[in-house]
């Protein structure tokens, strides 16, 4: 599919009819051959596109699920582990041990 755009050219004078290959009314035509419209600006018509390219539609992003995929997590157990035992507590760092003797 090409990219067409319209181009709306006006004439200095207020002719109708078949001009250049286009209907001219009251000194006004439009067109969408850029060809024409580029050699009718060389000729001194006020030639302005007016509208956008009509390009093709993009291609649709591709289809999401309604919900993300949930990842299986491992099930956790049922019941607490039980509490590892206490480790002996450390002397705070920098304290001195008593000497003997």
């Amino acid at each position: 599919m090409s990219n067409l755009q319209s181009y709306l050219i006006k004439s200095n004078l207020p002719i109708s009819g078949m001009h250049w290959g286009v209907e001219f009314k009251a000194g006004v035509a439009v067109t969408e051959d850029v060809t024409l419209a580029n050699k009718l600006i060389r000729k001194g018509y006020a030639v302005t596109c007016v509208s956008e390219p009509k390009e093709q539609p993009a291609p649709a992003p591709p289809a999401t699920p309604a919900e993300p995929e949930k990842t299986e997590e491992p099930e956790q157990p049922a019941e607490t582990p039980a509490p590892k035992p206490a480790a002996k507590a450390a002397a705070p760092k920098g304290a001195k041990k008593a000497k003997k003797g």
